[in-house]
């Protein structure tokens, strides 16, 4: 008979950005927005059934700023409506024009939100 493990305390981070360029329209109501939505639902949800201790960051890259949809450490519930809601109301309030999608600050938000986490951790360790 083999020996239990221990369950590891590693946090795995899992980090979504959704890019809404300027020339798409986003609408939480469409068909294929909510497909896109219910794929990555399917995708945070296995992460966090896979990793007890997983969190979870999801960001929307819009046009010049970035905004968070979902971060663990912010709602403990992980729901497709939520998501798509977020999603809708930072696509409905970009008054940005002629700006380029803030990707790459997107990248570097969730890249600072994964070294706070991991300075938090280390500090509980």
């Amino acid at each position: 008979a083999g020996m239990a493990q221990a369950p590891s305390r590693r946090c795995e981070l899992l980090g979504i950005v959704l890019e809404a360029a300027p020339t798409l329209e986003v609408s939480s109501f469409s068909a294929e927005f909510q497909r896109v939505v219910e794929a990555m639902l399917i995708l945070c949800n296995a992460h966090l059934m896979c990793n007890r201790l997983g969190e979870l960051v999801c960001l929307a890259a819009l046009p010049g700023r970035t905004a968070y949809l979902y971060a663990t450490s912010l709602s403990a519930d992980v729901r497709t409506a939520s998501i798509a809601q977020a999603l809708h109301r930072a696509v409905a309030s970009d008054e940005s024009e002629g700006e380029p999608v803030a990707t790459a600050a997107a990248i570097g938000r969730f890249l600072c939100h994964a070294r706070k986490r991991a300075a938090a951790v280390a500090h509980l360790s």
